[in-house]
C-alpha cells in the first residue's frame, strides 16, 4: 500500500484552478488491487451489440462465469470500506450514469426512462465491497439503439479509449465514511507516465468550483484508492481521462461525476 498525502501536490497544482487547498485535510490513499478472480466474466445475452429495441422498458439479460453473485468477498478490505450485505454482484452501467447493482442474474433487468437514440451498456463483476474485478475479459460492453421506428442511428465507437465511473456513489455513514473507495473501469487504453492518465478531483459541495477543490490525484496505474478525512456534508467526485498529450478524452466516457453524501456523528476536520 502506497500513501500519497495531497497537501504538497495540491499546493503545487492548485494554482491551475486558483484554489487554496493547502490547508485541506482530505487525502487519497492509492491501494493495490484485491486478490484477482482470473476466470470471472459477465456477458450481456440481450440486447445484442447493435440491436434496435423499442422504447418500452427494454430488458437486459446477463450471464456470469467464474464468479458467484450473492456471497461475501472474504478479504481484509471488506472491513475497511463500505460493504454490501447482499454480497458480490454485477455493476450495470448505461451511458456512464450511476450503476445498478445486480445480485440475481437469473432475472432480467428492466431499463427505464431511456431516451430514443444510441446507448452504451457496460457490465462487470464486483466484489461485495464494490471493487470491480479488472481481469482481462471480465467486462462486456454493447451498443444498442432505442428507436421509435426503424431509423438509422450512429452508435458510439466501442474501440475508443473509455473511462467508466464505478465508485463512490450514494450515502456514506459513520464507519463507511472513514475510507471512501474510488474505483473505475478502463477500456481500450493503458495508463502510464507517458501514456493515458486518470485524474480524480474531489470538491466540497454540489458544485465543482475552483474554491471548493479539496483533493486532486493523478492515476498512472489502474488501481482503486481510498479517500479519507471527509467531514459530514456533500462532495462531488469527478473522474477524467486524459491522453498522452494531456487532452481530455471527449464524450461521455471521457469524464463522469457523482455527488455523494457523508454523514458522521463526529465530523472530521470541523
Amino acid at each position: 500500500m502506497r500513501i500519497f498525502i495531497l497537501f504538497p501536490l495540491l499546493c503545487a497544482v492548485a494554482l491551475v484552478f486558483g484554489a487554496d487547498v493547502c490547508s485541506a485535510q482530505v487525502s487519497v490513499v492509492k491501494v493495490e488491487r484485491s486478490k484477482p478472480f482470473p476466470d470471472a466474466r459477465v456477458r450481456v445475452v440481450s440486447p445484442l451489440n447493435g440491436e434496435s429495441v423499442r422504447p418500452f422498458s427494454p430488458e437486459v439479460r446477463l450471464e456470469v462465469f467464474g464468479f458467484k453473485p450473492g456471497v461475501q468477498t472474504e478479504t481484509k478490505r471488506k472491513n475497511l470500506v463500505a460493504n454490501s450485505s447482499k454480497g458480490q454482484h454485477v455493476h450495470l452501467i448505461v451511458d456512464n450514469e450511476p450503476y445498478e447493482a445486480i445480485y440475481d442474474v437469473s432475472k432480467p433487468v428492466v431499463l427505464k426512462n431511456l431516451s430514443v437514440g444510441p446507448h452504451t451498456l457496460v457490465v462487470f463483476p464486483s466484489r461485495s465491497y464494490h471493487e470491480s474485478i479488472k481481469s482481462e475479459g471480465a467486462a462486456h460492453v454493447v451498443n444498442f439503439n432505442v428507436v421509435s421506428s426503424l431509423m438509422a442511428v450512429s452508435p458510439p465507437d466501442l474501440s475508443a479509449p473509455a473511462l467508466i465511473y464505478s465508485r463512490p456513489k450514494g450515502v456514506y455513514k459513520d464507519k463507511d465514511a472513514e475510507s471512501v473507495m474510488v474505483d473505475f473501469y478502463l477500456r481500450n487504453t493503458t495508463l502510464g507516465p507517458d501514456g493515458y492518465k486518470v485524474k480524480l478531483f474531489v470538491f466540497e459541495g454540489a458544485r465543482a468550483s475552483r474554491s471548493s477543490l479539496v483533493a486532486l490525484e493523478v492515476f498512472e496505474v489502474w488501481q482503486p484508492a481510498f479517500v479519507t478525512g471527509l467531514k459530514s456534508g456533500k462532495y462531488t467526485f469527478l473522474l477524467e481521462l486524459f491522453d498522452s498529450r494531456g487532452n481530455r478524452v471527449p464524450g461521455i466516457f471521457g469524464s463522469a461525476r457523482r455527488l455523494i453524501q457523508v454523514v458522521r456523528r463526529t465530523s472530521t476536520g470541523g
